[in-house]
């Protein structure tokens, strides 16, 4: 199309006249009738070399008029159109312009339009030359009123890449000529007469005559119309703009007067602009500029009574010297505000009718608004400088304090009759003050604005959003934006996912209060190392848990916020030579809110992206080691390099702290103690260690420190101390009461009489890869007393406990004789020993500062006491002595008796004398010997008992087929609910089963009579076992037996393709397999117990039938929509592990189309079909091939026309 069907022009002048002729939608050839009349120019386009336009110029002087025709064809579709051309002269010219009133200091463009004799408009003039002409209308034609201003300095001059005709009119005025274009600015007031002549040869007659008016633009405030009430005082303000600044004008003026057109209705103040309103109704209020005649400004004044008052919340978003507010909120709503932030509550009042124009509120009205509740905000005038006075009358700062509910009471004072009295109209307003918004995302830490996720490809971490304040009750008070949906998407649920790496801000906002917002920055990254976090001991005690937890960190070292989702991508592995822990199985294993509340605060380390609980079994050292691995996907543009990362930490178990008895109390007055084993390592020795140990004032005993940690290395400190505890005020402990005298070997010493503890520590201090300190420890209650009684014993190596406490229980006479002798043979010599007993009947580990008296009676002959230690010896062992029993028979009696303090210590215990009980009390002990032949009794006794049976038996023989069980191989998942079901077939119905091993599987339902085809199992434990099935129908016996194991998922795949396609809406089955790492599969009535669950990147595919896991090695997708995807299957172990499968990246590519869908051909004919391709797999060559098959059929039956 061409934009002009027909072109006025007039005849060749001075210059040729040019006009462009613009044609769209297609690419032209131009030709014309004739060419002596005009001439067509084409223009191109720079870069298709495609003319859509043309210059048009007449080129003949005038003969008359002339009509010709300029035709443009399509290059492509061949199609011609034309434009007619008119050639003629101008016959008249008039000036244009939009006003004959021109402000001062306004720029004006006038125009010269040209006609002929049939007033038909010429289309252009540019390149005609013009005279113009500017005359003040005044006597004084000195004076001015308008100036010219050249074209180049104006708008004008920016013609937008069209400056052809631009450029003409430049080169006349640069010629001092005037063109059709004339742009004038007002400098004065007053009037002038502005000409415009033809200066073209024989044209010099042709020209127009205008005058224009040049004023002050003037304004008045407030705006018209005015809405007031009766019986009010309204102050016009009067504005003039010079220099496109306004300006308030001081009344009186000279140059300005006031007058109304209503009398009736208000007056005014003819110089001030003052108006009195007096009766309902409405009139214009005018004011006059007299240096113009008829320049004047008017407002319409409308009295009218106030029906209703509204107050409007204005959010203060700027504090510099002006107010700017955003969108009002009107009383009609419920109002929430919030400290922090600034609010302006405006007045406004209106009239029955004028809905949409408030009244204009005077010092009459005498508006209120105030408040009582002063705790909850503060009301206060708003500055001068701020806004005009109007609004400064009619508003107030609202400044919140603290949370609450308040009202805002708003009064207006008004009369309805000019005679009647005033009348009042209020408004109570509620206020709500809600604290400020804020986002956080994970309890008990100290949250930041800025959360870091990590990202892999088909792993998309989600963190929940939680927000407070905004007076919001429910989560669904709030909303939840993201600035970049592509790198961060935000869903209903406050739930904020990591989709491609970037940065994205969410912005949480109140649904009550838009303005009252928190904003949260979401930071994604692919993670550049793993670390262990340094939160939990690496020392734990035998029988006690370890847990370690791992942490992604960015390459700015910035530890994630949230990395959980990547806890089943990361492998954790024990290197140990003595199986020293044991990994906890899930169902034990902590929680992450319990994992966090065990390490306490670890905000500074990041959130453990995954755990591990390990139960220390046996002492002795390991290390653990996470790692995670992620393959590059050409699929993810951000995604090209694999990663793999790795932390390793050492651990360390060791048995609790014992404080065990180093020294032998055998010859002192105390119990035996095996020492052998404190050098064989005995592990178990919690049962033999003492929580007390009994001392005689002046004996001593060593004890040996067992357990513990060792020392991590030689640069964490090690520590090992004793300390005394719980001591009485008046016991005062010596510099030799505890002493050191090897590593983990002391000497306790027993001063005086009293009770007292010993603390015990053992272990390491913070230090590297040492984050926590381990020290254990242990307490031994030291009991320094005199012994309440003594127990003899004889004939025996050792004073062993249960031999002590046997004799100690004994039946005796009043004098401390025991009343069963001891049977002993004669001619050898045999051990007495004693123990001092406290007076709660438990025994003394050293007696030996008390010296015994050892005394035989009745003995002559029978036996005497080994007199062949030296003094010193016997001193030492005072509590041990050999009896030589001769080679006669009787009765002897023996009798050990305390007398006092050793020698050796008396005198530093002479204090202790006074609380020795007298030798005729408890401090004695006797035991009475029968001495007899040696004699040997050998006694046989033999036994026979021989039991016949006679009788008679029929038997009756029954042929059935050999007994089997199927599978003879059973692989059972490692799952506290995995059964299986073994098929027996065969044998009897009198069936017996039984495992080997009920610590692997145990049989949950045995084989009866009613159901003895099958038998079902049941997992325990990891491991090997035989199930054995018997015939006990049979005679003799029959058996047969299945191998069962129950083991661990090492893998998960499914069977698919790397990279497949999927058209969209349809739906697609994958099978899945699981095994075992030595290449064992599980049968498909396992895969209900792996806990199998589905993992889809995004909302592009749809889990059919989902549900918390898989019954079966099968699942299906949907494809919801087209795009780029990826999914994977994930198991977990019953240590709780996650094993993963690979990842299938799936393209959802929409249904290929064909059009035509319906084609019918005659033989031999041809036709061009459009296929829509979109998947980028090899999808579409399958669809192209069926359908040229289809056409190949088609060809062969065709229809005859």
């Amino acid at each position: 199309h061409l934009a002009d069907l027909s072109v006025l022009l007039p005849p060749r002048m001075t210059r040729p006249v040019e006009y462009r002729l613009v044609g769209g939608g297609g690419c032209f050839t131009w030709s014309l009738d004739h060419h002596d009349i005009i001439s067509v120019k084409p223009e191109y386009n720079d870069s298709s070399r495609c003319s859509t336009s043309a210059r048009l110029a007449s080129i003949a002087p005038y003969s008359g008029r002339k009509e010709t025709s300029v035709y443009a064809t399509d290059i492509i579709s061949g199609i011609t159109i034309h434009c007619k051309v008119f050639v003629d002269k101008i016959s008249r010219i008039r000036i244009f312009h939009h006003s004959v009133k021109i402000d001062l200091d306004e720029i004006a463009t006038l125009r010269v339009h040209a006609f002929d004799d049939e007033e038909n408009v010429f289309s252009t003039l540019v390149g005609l030359q013009f005279m113009w002409q500017l005359t003040p209308t005044t006597l004084d034609n000195s004076n001015h009123h308008l100036a010219h201003i050249p074209l180049k300095e104006t708008h004008l001059s920016d013609c937008s890449g069209f400056c052809v005709e631009m450029n003409a009119r430049f080169e006349l005025e640069d010629r001092d000529l005037g063109s059709d274009f004339f742009v004038v600015k007002g400098v004065g007031i007053g009037q002038e007469v502005v000409s415009a002549q033809l200066f073209e040869p024989q044209f010099e007659h042709v020209s127009d005559t205008i005058t224009l008016t040049v004023a002050e633009a003037m304004s008045l405030e407030p705006p018209s119309p005015v809405l007031v009430t009766l019986g009010v005082s309204v102050n016009f303000k009067l504005k003039i703009f010079r220099q496109k600044i306004a300006q308030v004008v001081n009344l009186p003026s000279q140059y300005h007067l006031w007058h109304v057109k209503n009398s009736s209705v208000a007056q005014v103040d003819s110089s001030l602009g003052v108006v009195h309103t007096l009766s309902l109704g409405f009139t214009d209020v005018v004011v006059e500029d007299t240096r113009v005649s008829g320049h004047q400004q008017v407002s319409s004044l409308r009295v009218v009574i106030p029906r209703t008052l509204f107050l409007y919340l204005v959010p203060v978003m700027d504090d510099s010297g002006h107010f700017h507010g955003i969108t009002s909120i009107p009383s009609s709503e419920v109002w929430y505000v919030f400290p922090g932030q600034k609010y302006m509550v405006l007045a406004k009042a209106f009239a029955e009718g004028f809905d949409a124009r408030e009244i204009f509120i005077t010092e009459e009205n005498n508006l209120r608004l105030e408040s009582s509740t002063v705790e909850l905000w503060n009301l206060s005038q708003v500055p001068d400088n701020s806004l005009g006075s109007y609004e400064v009358q009619t508003s107030r700062l609202l400044f919140p304090i603290s949370q609450g509910e308040g009202y805002l009471v708003a009064a207006l004072t008004y009369q309805a009759e000019a005679s009647g009295s005033a009348k009042v109209l209020k408004l109570l307003q509620k206020v709500n003050v809600c604290s400020k918004v804020k986002a956080t995302w994970d309890e008990g830490t100290d949250n930041s604005n800025i959360i870091y996720l990590p990202w892999v490809p088909g792993v998309y971490q989600e963190v929940e959003l939680m927000a407070v304040g905004g007076c919001g009750k429910t989560p669904e008070d709030y909303k939840l934006f993201s600035s970049d949906e592509s790198v961060v998407s935000v869903s209903d649920s406050r739930t904020v996912r990591a989709k491609k790496p970037g940065q994205a801000v969410i912005k949480v906002v109140s649904t009550f209060d838009f303005l009252n917002f928190d904003e949260i920055i979401i930071e994604v990254s692919s993670p550049s190392a793993l670390a262990i976090l340094p939160i939990f001991p690496v020392e734990v005690a035998v029988g006690t848990q370890l847990h370690a937890a791992v942490a992604f960190k960015t390459s700015n070292g910035h530890p994630y916020s949230r990395c959980d989702y990547f806890s089943a991508f990361i492998r954790w592995s024990l290197l140990s030579e003595n199986q020293t822990f044991e990994v906890v199985d899930a169902s034990e294993a902590l929680t992450v809110e319990a994992l966090k509340h065990h390490s306490g605060s670890s905000a500074q380390y990041g959130n453990p992206c995954a755990w591990i609980s390990l139960n220390a079994s046996a002492a002795g050292r390991a290390t653990i080691v996470a790692t995670f691995s992620s393959e590059s996907d050409s699929y993810f543009e951000t995604f090209n390099e694999p990663i793999f990362l790795k932390a390793t930490s050492k651990v360390s178990a060791y048995y609790p702290l014992l404080v065990l008895q180093a020294g032998n109390g055998n010859q002192f007055g105390g119990y035996w103690v095996d020492l052998s084993r404190l050098q064989s390592g005995i592990q178990n020795m919690g049962n033999n260690s003492p929580m007390e140990l009994y001392l005689v004032p002046g004996s001593t005993m060593d004890v040996f420190l067992f357990g513990g940690p060792e020392q991590w290395d030689k640069v964490v400190d090690f520590v090992e101390t004793v300390d005394v505890v719980g001591a009485l005020e008046n016991y005062i402990i010596g510099s030799t009461a505890v002493q050191k005298i090897s590593s983990g070997l002391y000497r306790v010493s027993c001063q005086s009489k009293g009770i007292f503890k010993l603390l015990f520590s053992r272990g390491n201090m913070i230090g590297k890869d040492h984050p926590v300190p381990a020290v254990a420890k242990s307490e031994l209650s030291i009991v320094c007393d005199l012994p309440s009684a003594v127990t003899l014993i004889a004939n025996e190596n050792e004073n062993r406990l249960d031999i002590l406490e046997a004799a100690s229980k004994a039946d005796r006479s009043p004098n401390r004789l025991q009343v069963s002798p001891v049977v002993i043979s004669n001619g050898r010599s045999i051990r007495l020993a004693a123990a001092g007993v406290h007076q709660n009947g438990r025994f003394f580990a050293n007696s030996s500062s008390l010296c015994l008296r050892w005394e035989v009676t009745e003995c002559e002959g029978l036996a005497y006491l080994d007199q062949d230690e030296d003094a010193e010896m016997l001193e030492q062992s005072s509590w041990e002595r050999f009896l030589v029993l001769q080679n006669s028979t009787g009765m002897c009696t023996a009798r050990a008796t305390v007398i006092g303090f050793s020698s050796r210590i008396a005198s530093k215990t002479r204090e202790e004398h006074m609380f020795l009980p007298s030798e005729h009390d408890n401090l004695t002990d006797a035991i009475q010997l029968q001495v007899n032949h040696t004699r040997f009794l050998l006694g046989l006794i033999i036994s026979l008992i021989l039991l016949t049976c006679l009788s008679t038996h029929f038997w009756f023989t029954q042929i059935v087929s050999s007994l089997r069980v199927t599978p003879a191989y059973v692989l059972l998942v490692s799952h506290r609910e995995a059964q299986e079901t073994l098929a027996v077939s065969g044998g009897t119905c009198f069936l017996d089963a039984s495992t080997n091993d009920t610590h692997v599987v145990q049989i949950v339902q045995h084989p009866g009579k009613a159901l003895c085809s099958q038998l079902i199992l049941g997992a325990r434990g990891l491991g090997s076992a035989v199930v054995t099935i018997q015939d006990i129908g049979l005679s003799p016996r029959v058996s047969t037996s299945s191998l069962v194991r129950v083991a661990n998922v090492d893998w998960i795949q499914i069977l698919s393709e790397e990279h497949i396609s999927i058209m969209e809406g349809t739906t697609k089955d994958f099978q899945i397999s699981a095994g075992t790492q030595d290449g064992q599969v599980f049968r498909g009535s396992q895969y209900k117990y792996m806990g199998i669950e589905v993992h889809l990147g995004d909302e592009i595919l749809d889990h059919v039938n989902p549900s918390e896991s898989l019954d079966g090695p099968k699942f299906s997708v949907k494809a919801a929509k087209t795009g780029t995807t990826s999914l994977y299957v994930s198991t977990k172990q019953r240590s709780g592990q996650r094993v993963l499968s690979q990842v299938i990246n799936v393209e959802v590519y929409k249904p290929l189309r064909i059009h035509p869908e319906y084609i019918y051909l005659t033989p031999g004919a041809s036709f061009v079909v459009i296929i829509t391709l979109t998947p980028k797999i090899n999808v579409a060559y399958m669809w192209l091939l069926h359908f040229l098959k289809t056409l190949m059929f088609l060809g062969r039956h065709c229809i005859p026309p």
